[in-house]
């Protein structure tokens, strides 16, 4: 890449000023990005994972036991999937989130729907 492709590019991305000029002076400027990059990419993450469990953690009263139960397996799983991703080479959680987990939150959406929908034929009822 070119040293004006170079500046472009960066220009765009989420590294910070140093970095940016780490990456110039490194001799393998892919494998920077990748290492920097992955560590952006895993600060998101705990950012994201963080927001939903105060979000989950302030509404759990709202909650009915078995729907929370699921949340809260969501919950565990996304934590231990953030926490061995920090880890290099060690992917056993994210699998099970990836599989496990999209399963999870498919049933959390019939459940939450199911639960909405009953409450709209309750109201209907009594109107």
């Amino acid at each position: 890449m070119s040293a004006e492709h170079l500046n472009e590019f960066l220009e765009k991305s989420p590294l910070t000023g140093l970095q940016k000029a780490e990456l110039k002076a490194a001799p393998d400027k892919t494998r920077y990005y990748g290492e920097v990059k992955t560590l952006h990419d895993i600060n998101k993450a705990i950012d994201s994972y963080n927001e939903f469990h105060i979000t989950f953690s302030k509404n759990t009263i709202f909650i009915i036991e078995p729907i929370k139960a699921k949340f809260a397996a969501v919950d565990e799983m996304l934590k231990e999937a953030i926490i061995e991703r920090q880890v290099p080479h060690k992917f056993d959680k994210g699998v099970i989130l990836h599989s496990e987990g999209r399963a999870l939150l498919k049933a959390l959406e019939r459940d939450v729907q199911g639960r909405l929908w009953s409450s709209q034929d309750s109201n209907d009822e009594r109107q």
